[in-house]
Order: C-alpha cells, then sequence, then structure tokens
C-alpha cells in the first residue's frame, strides 16, 4: 500500500512537470534587490537541503551496515526519494544565474523567481520540459520529507545484525 502511494506521488510528479507551466498562477510584483534576496534564500537553503539529503544516505549505509530492515522496499525507497530531492536541489542551484540574470531593474511581475518558468533539460538541446521555479521548489521538499520520514521509519523498525 504505502509503495502504491509512494509509486503514484512519483508519476504524478513526472507528469504534473509536464502541465506546470500553464497560465493562470498567479505571479507577484517584485522589485530587482527583493528577488536578489530571493535567490539568495534559495540558494542557502537549497545547498542545506542537499547536504542534509547527502548525510541521510551516508546515514544510511551505515545502518544497513549493522542492522537488518524490516522492509526490504525501505532501502531503495528512501534513496529514490533522496535522489529526487538531490536532483531538484541541482537543478535549482543551476538555474539560480539564469533567474539572476534575467531580472529587471525595476520592480515587474517578471521579477517573481518562484513564477519563472525554466527548461528542465532531458536531453539539451532537443528535450526539454517547462517547470515553474515554485514547482521545483515544492518537489524538493516534498522529497526530502518523504525520503528522511522513510528513513526514520527503516531506523525505527531494523534489527541488528549478528556480529561476526
Amino acid at each position: 500500500m504505502v509503495i502504491g502511494v509512494y509509486v503514484a506521488t512519483v508519476v504524478a510528479t513526472v507528469v504534473w512537470d509536464v502541465f506546470a507551466a500553464r497560465p493562470g498562477i498567479p505571479i507577484a510584483l517584485v522589485s530587482r534587490d527583493d528577488a536578489i534576496e530571493s535567490i539568495h534564500l534559495l540558494k542557502d537553503w537549497s545547498i542545506w537541503l542537499a547536504g542534509i539529503d547527502v548525510g541521510v544516505v551516508a546515514a544510511m549505509s551505515v545502518v544497513l551496515k549493522n542492522y537488518r530492515p524490516k522492509y526490504r522496499w525501505l532501502p531503495p525507497a528512501c534513496l529514490l526519494a533522496l535522489a529526487l530531492s538531490l536532483l531538484a536541489a541541482t537543478w535549482l542551484l543551476g538555474t539560480l544565474p539564469r533567474l539572476a540574470s534575467g531580472l529587471s531593474s525595476t520592480p515587474a511581475t517578471a521579477n517573481d523567481v518562484f513564477g519563472k518558468i525554466v527548461p528542465f533539460y532531458l536531453w539539451p538541446p532537443h528535450v526539454t520540459i517547462p517547470v515553474r521555479v515554485g514547482l521545483m521548489i515544492v518537489f524538493e521538499h516534498m522529497f526530502f520529507l518523504v525520503g528522511v520520514g522513510l528513513f526514520s521509519w527503516q531506523v525505527l523498525t531494523s534489527t541488528k545484525t549478528a556480529s561476526k
């Protein structure tokens, strides 16, 4: 049941990216200074999430070395969630220079960092998906929380392996 919900979330996430750039989503009037500040805060937070993702993967390797998971699907599901969070964080960090260079000097809706639509390159330059930056931020956090939750569940339900 949990695997089904998780797979459905992943599939919905991938499909949703195709429709992420649809019109009608409210965008705010933002000054250049506020947009630059948003970009700096987004950079700092994405770096922290990426670091925590890697730290959880390292901790998971220690747990798997000394403990046997009760559910065999937990480690791969946890790794997948953390990898998707890391992918979103990497994409966001790589997109920040493009966002900063496209800012208007006067307050404009084009300065709304979270409302900007930027291509996600699957096979550059031929296959791209237009993705709203705010949606990728949601995915980064959603997969991070799912990965940490699965890791916690794995730690709490694992049993100690026999010493050699």
